[in-house]
């Protein structure tokens, strides 16, 4: 077996047929086997130059002998494909000479020849012409010439040109164009029918015309092999390669078989140009070659199109303005675009595959080309550019669906019909980019809104919308209703409809997301949960939508009896703190068990406790103090009343049994409360600064309270309300702060080193602290930021309001690009 191993099954082939040969008989496929393993001693052989002559000569020859024998009886010929490439690959013109008179013999005898012949045929024809004798060349176009003369045979099926293409946007299949690549199918197909595509008549015959032209006896020669020499380029680039062959464009050997081919190359190989100046020229040239030909009248249609196609593309590519300008002239002069009826499919779909091609170029060209479009659409009737308009449309959606928004209102002013499937490819193509251009087309939305609905939720929750217009809030809201009260809501439409209830609301449409909340328990009483439907009267508590607040309390179904208390909770105090203490008080129930509705009871349902009633909640809020949201709220009732001395009694009483983090969350609450209850007394107090002093020195000493940046924050505030610090100070207090390690890019520091460069202030200036520690953005330097911009505005120092906007701006920027790393 090992022995076995090491032979190649070659050998195993040649045995076999040697001893089949002694028997005195050899079929056809022994003889193309013996001739397979012939070809592969030819590639095998190894690199000592003599013994590799002597085994390829000998190869060769029984290869050849073969091959004679076989050849007549090969019912698919592409399996000879290796023989004629072993042939070619020689040196020796005497293998080249043999293998082009075996490939005529091959061709006359067989009329349908594939792939694999037709590449034989064009390698030939790519060979070097100074290599070749004019005998060869003559016996090779003789040969095609031959079949060009024989009646045509469609054939049934071909693989080499497709006829039908899937959309991916309309999500069907449609018939291909007739393009370049068709044209030069049609101009080969006589050749070799392998090729064969299915064209109108005229075209047909005119194809052939050409070929005639082109490949006719009566030219020279030297004419005829640089025809099929073009023809062979032309199927034989890839678009990895470069042009390494010269295209001729002599005004006086120029016709529309050069025309077809050279443009049919130029798209083949134009993607491996970087620059488009390399070949911009030529392309050019082209155009203005094949407008000055004389046979231009006698052009079908199709062939028109096709050829104009091609040079948009090329054009766009290109980024040649003047020459897309010329296409768009010469379409618009010739009626290609097909603005009136009554023309056969085929036409139809060339002339709006034409329109495709003209607005791809004009959206590559830099600058607003691409409004010489818009033009064209005042310049014919509404009616008639509807069809047109209708490809603009579909066309751009894809490329830049804003834009296709623009000519969609361009279209519904001047009154332009556009049909139903446009406008639905349109807006499903928009609402990802812009879903607030979409909700606007549901006013006047005509059929099922469903397709739009759920893309448009989606693109909300997606690009994660924090508001909305009240218009588009209503139009949505109106739609979404009419939905969801007709029918039932899938799955897939819960979380985005979630976050769109949230924007009805801040968009101050509230009713009408607690009309679709109500509509859509009607229908499911257990499609959102409970803790959805708390947040959501609990947003509808903070935008002061009360009674609408109640309205949804009421629709919570089957739910715990926990449940229902924490959400009877929730309502109660939410309207007490938005002061509807009226309400509150109407909805509390007698028997609240729990402290919050408790202390809420003993205050009498009021957001700022009258001075009798304020006494009785201290009590209740020593026996709190474990429960830090209840005792909070005792805390913040207190603080509100008239009774200003009654808070810091109640603090102190608390603080020894609170931890650190507590301890200093409460007394900067009562720190800032003090800011706040003298701005409502008296305006910027001179004494609020000391107040606040004072206080915070008292609660180190008694309940050592530890001050923060938050604490730093307060004490500026104070500094800020007295009228005696102007805009000159509060300059000076900004750099005291940034010299303390407040951030501030390095584009806004001046003099010292500061933004507005005043000279440092002496150390225990203003009795400020600077506790250790990181300073965050959200927490400690958008707000003390935001409190400069608003005093020196106050203070009518504009220009330094400014500055420190763009500093804030340069710190937010920072923090959201650390946050998304």
């Amino acid at each position: 077996m090992g022995a076995l191993r090491k032979t190649s099954h070659w050998d195993f082939v040649n045995e076999l047929i040697v001893e089949k040969e002694t028997v005195g008989y050899l079929s056809n496929g022994d003889r193309y086997w013996r001739l397979c393993s012939r070809l592969a001693e030819v590639r095998t052989t190894g690199s000592d130059f003599h013994s590799k002559e002597r085994v390829v000569s000998f190869a060769i020859a029984d290869a050849i002998v073969q091959y004679r024998h076989i050849w007549r009886r090969t019912l698919t010929p592409d399996v000879l494909t290796p023989y004629f490439d072993a042939l070619l690959s020689q040196e020796s013109m005497d293998y080249v000479s043999t293998a082009v008179h075996q490939l005529c013999d091959l061709l006359d005898e067989h009329r349908h020849v594939h792939a694999g012949i037709i590449r034989i045929v064009w390698r030939v024809a790519l060979v070097k012409p100074e290599n070749l004798s004019d005998a060869l060349k003559e016996k090779l176009l003789s040969t095609l010439w031959s079949r060009t003369q024989i009646p045509f045979q469609a054939i049934k099926r071909s693989r080499a040109m497709a006829t039908h293409f899937f959309n991916h946007e309309t999500k069907r299949h449609q018939r291909v164009p007739f393009g370049i690549r068709q044209l030069n199918a049609t101009l080969t197909t006589p050749l070799f029918p392998f090729f064969y595509v299915s064209v109108p008549l005229p075209v047909r015959h005119w194809s052939q015309s050409i070929l005639e032209a082109s490949l006719s006896p009566a030219n020279p020669l030297s004419i005829r092999w640089s025809n099929l020499s073009l023809l062979a380029f032309f199927h034989s680039i890839s678009g990895s390669q470069s042009l390494h062959m010269p295209l001729s464009l002599d005004s006086t050997e120029f016709t529309d078989w050069h025309a077809a081919l050279m443009t049919g190359i130029l798209e083949t190989v134009i993607s491996s140009y970087p620059s488009p100046d390399d070949v911009r020229g030529l392309v050019r040239l082209l155009w203005q070659r094949w407008r000055q030909s004389p046979h231009g009248n006698k052009r079908p249609s199709f062939v028109i199109r096709a050829f104009v196609s091609a040079c948009f593309r090329l054009a766009g590519h290109t980024k040649d303005v003047e020459l897309c300008h010329e296409c768009y002239r010469y379409s618009v002069r010739h009626n290609l675009f097909l603005s009136s009826g009554g023309v056969p499919s085929s036409e139809r779909v060339q002339a709006d595959s034409l329109m495709n091609h003209c607005v791809q170029a004009f959206l590559d060209l830099p600058g607003q080309e691409w409004a010489t479009l818009f033009q064209s659409i005042d310049i014919q009737p509404p009616e008639a550019f509807g069809r047109q308009a209708d490809l603009f449309i579909q066309s751009l959606v894809s490329r830049d669906p804003n834009l296709a928004h623009q000519l969609y209102k361009h279209c519904i002013r001047h009154s332009i019909p556009l049909s139903g499937e446009t406008q639905k490819l349109l807006m499903t193509g928009l609402v990802a980019h812009r879903p607030s251009a979409t909700i606007s087309v549901l006013d006047h939305w005509v059929g099922d809104v469903r397709p739009l609905l759920l893309p448009i939720l989606r693109s909300l929750g997606t690009c994660r919308l924090q508001h909305m217009e009240p218009l588009q809030a209503k139009i949505l809201g109106s739609a979404l209703l009419k939905h969801v009260a007709t029918q039932k809501l899938t799955s897939h439409f819960k979380r985005p409809i979630q976050h769109c209830l949230y924007l009805f609301i801040t968009a101050n449409r509230a009713e009408d997301a607690v009309q679709i909340v109500d509509a859509i328990l009607k229908h499911k009483p257990s499609y959102f949960s409970a803790s959805f439907l708390k947040r959501l009267l609990q947003l509808l508590l903070r935008h002061r939508q009360f009674r609408l607040s109640i309205r949804l309390a009421n629709l919570f179904g089957n739910i715990p009896p926990a449940v229902t208390n924490d959400i009877r909770e929730t309502l109660v105090l939410g309207l007490l703190r938005g002061g509807a203490s009226n309400l509150a008080r109407r909805l509390a129930p007698p028997d609240m068990p729990r402290s919050h509705e408790v202390i809420a009871r003993i205050a009498g349902f009021r957001k700022h406790p009258s001075r009798i009633t304020v006494p009785k909640v201290p009590p209740v809020s020593r026996h709190s103090v474990t429960d830090l949201p209840s005792f909070t709220f005792a805390f913040l009732l207190v603080l509100n009343s008239a009774r200003p001395s009654i808070p810091s009694k109640v603090l102190m009483s608390a603080l020894s049994q609170m931890d650190p983090t507590t301890k200093t969350l409460l007394v900067n609450t009562y720190l800032n409360h003090l800011t706040r209850r003298s701005q409502r007394r008296v305006a910027r107090n001179r004494r609020v600064f000391r107040s606040v002093v004072h206080m915070k020195d008292f609660f180190v000493q008694r309940a050592g309270f530890s001050p923060d940046r938050v604490t730093t924050n307060i004490f500026v505030k104070a500094l800020m309300r007295s009228n005696g610090f102007d805009a000159v100070k509060v300059r000076a207090l900004f750099d005291h702060l940034t010299r303390h390690g407040y951030p501030v890019a390095e584009r806004w520091r001046r003099e010292n080193n500061v933004p507005f460069g005043t000279v440092p202030l002496p150390p225990g200036y203003l009795q400020l602290s600077f506790p250790e520690g990181p300073i965050e953005f959200q927490k400690h330097c958008r707000p003390l930021y935001k409190m400069f911009i608003k005093a020196l505005h106050r203070r009518r120092d504009v220009t330094g309001a400014k500055m420190i906007v763009g500093i804030l701006k340069d710190e937010e920027a920072a923090y959201l690009l650390g946050k998304g790393t």
